[in-house]
C-alpha cells in the first residue's frame, strides 16, 4: 500500500480543497491517502467519505503544527507528501524532511502575490527547486508562475487540468432543492438568475458584476444576482449594491456548503476575475449545464471556447459584461445550447477518472526516481 499524505492551509471547502477531497476519494486501489487540514471543518468532509484526516493548522507556517505533520508522516509511514499550494508545501517538506521522503508541490491558482518582491515569495523560491516534482492547474497557471520565478527548475513542472467528480451530482435531490431554495430566497419562478459563486476578493472583480448588472436592471426587470461567497470584499460590496439600490435585486447568500444546490438556481454563471487559472467552480457550473460568461482569462479559455462552450468577453469591461449578460436573457435557446455543449465536453474531456490516472503515474515515476537514487 502507498501512502500519500496530503495537505491542505486551509479550514474552507473552497476549489482547491475540493480538488484533493476528489483526489482522496478516488485514489486507484494500492494507494490509500491521508488529510491534513487546518482545522475540523474541512476535516469533517474527509471524515464523512471515510477518509483519515489530521487537523494542523500551518497558515502561519507554525513550528509546532509542521513538527505534528513530521510525527504523522512516522507513524503513518507515508511514502509521498503531497502539498496543495504553498504553505502547505513549505510546511510538507520541512515535516518530511527527517524522514527523506519526497514532496509534490501543487499550485491551484495564480498567486497575485509573486508578481513582487516579498516574503513569501522568496521563502517559496528558496523551496521550489526542492520539491521532486510541481504540478500546475493548467497551462496558464504553469508559465505564469514560472514567468515570476525565473529561478525555478521547468523540467520539475507538470500540469494536471482540474477534472470534476460526477457521483456528486443528485439530480433529483438537485431539482427538489431548488424549488425550496427559490421559495426561500424569493426568487420568480419566471425571472433570470444571474450568479457568482466563490471568494471575495478583489481580485474576483465582483465589483465589476455588479455595476454591469445594474446596467442591465434598469432596462430589464426580471432578472435578479445571486452572489455565494464570502471574504474580505464583502461590506464593500453590499455598501455598492445599497449605493446602486439594488437591495430587493442583488441576493447575498454567503458561504454555502452546499454549493451545487445554489450554483443550480443560477440560468447563467458569470466569472468576472482580474486573474484566475482554471477555477472549479467553472467546471461545477458546467456540470450543471449553466452558460457561463467569462472575462477574457486563458486558463478560463482552455475550457470555455467563445460561442461554443461560453461566452468570454473581449475586454474585461463593465459595458462588455453587461451587454453580453443582456444578449444571453434575450437569447434562451444559446443559454441552454452553452450549458449543454460545456457538459458534453466536461464529461468527456474532464473526467475524475482520467484525472487519476495521470497523478498515479506521476506519484509511480516520483518513488521510482526516489528507489533509482538510492541505489
Amino acid at each position: 500500500m502507498i501512502k500519500i499524505l496530503h495537505i491542505v492551509a486551509n479550514d474552507k471547502l473552497s476549489g482547491a480543497e475540493k480538488v484533493v477531497l476528489d483526489i482522496c476519494r478516488n485514489m486507484k486501489k494500492g494507494y490509500e491517502c491521508i488529510a491534513v487540514t487546518s482545522g475540523d471543518n474541512l476535516g469533517q468532509y474527509f471524515k464523512e467519505a471515510g477518509i483519515k484526516y489530521y487537523a494542523s493548522d500551518i497558515s502561519r507556517l507554525n513550528p509546532a503544527n509542521i513538527y505534528k505533520i513530521k510525527n504523522i508522516i512516522k507513524e503513518e509511514n507515508i511514502d509521498i507528501v503531497h502539498g496543495h499550494d504553498v504553505k502547505a508545501s513549505i510546511a510538507g517538506y520541512i515535516a518530511a524532511k527527517s524522514s527523506n521522503k519526497p514532496v509534490i508541490s501543487h499550485i491551484h491558482a495564480t498567486y497575485p502575490w509573486i508578481k513582487k518582491p516579498n516574503l513569501l515569495k522568496f521563502i517559496d523560491s528558496f523551496f521550489r527547486n526542492k520539491y521532486e516534482k510541481s504540478i500546475a492547474c493548467s497551462e496558464t497557471a504553469k508559465d505564469y508562475y514560472l514567468e515570476h520565478n525565473l529561478k525555478a527548475d521547468k523540467s520539475s513542472f507538470l500540469t494536471l487540468v482540474n477534472s470534476l467528480d460526477f457521483t456528486d451530482f443528485d439530480e433529483e435531490e438537485l431539482k427538489s432543492n431548488r424549488t425550496h431554495l427559490k421559495r426561500e430566497l424569493n426568487l420568480g419562478s419566471e425571472e433570470i438568475i444571474y450568479g457568482y459563486a466563490g471568494r471575495l476578493i478583489p481580485l474576483k472583480g465582483v465589483d465589476m458584476l455588479i455595476n454591469a448588472f445594474y446596467e442591465i436592471s434598469k432596462e430589464i426587470e426580471g432578472v435578479k444576482l445571486l452572489i455565494i461567497g464570502d471574504g474580505e470584499e464583502e461590506e464593500r460590496l453590499k455598501n455598492l449594491t445599497n449605493q446602486l439600490n439594488l437591495r430587493d435585486k442583488v441576493i447575498f447568500a454567503g458561504y454555502q456548503k452546499d454549493i451545487y444546490t445554489y450554483i443550480n438556481l443560477m440560468d447563467v454563471f458569470i466569472l468576472p476575475s482580474v486573474r484566475e487559472g482554471l477555477p472549479m467552480v467553472v467546471l461545477e457550473a458546467a456540470a450543471l449545464k449553466k452558460a457561463v460568461i467569462t472575462t477574457p482569462l486563458p486558463g478560463v479559455m482552455e475550457f470555455i471556447k467563445n460561442g461554443e462552450t461560453g461566452l468570454v468577453l473581449k475586454k474585461r469591461s463593465c459595458d462588455d459584461m453587461a451587454m453580453t449578460m443582456k444578449y444571453l436573457y434575450n437569447d434562451r435557446q444559446m443559454m441552454k445550447k452553452l450549458g449543454e455543449n460545456a457538459y458534453g465536453i466536461l464529461k468527456d474531456q474532464y473526467s475524475i477518472d482520467s484525472y487519476i490516472d495521470e497523478l498515479t503515474k506521476i506519484y509511480s515515476s516520483v518513488l521510482n526516481s526516489r528507489m533509482r537514487s538510492s541505489r
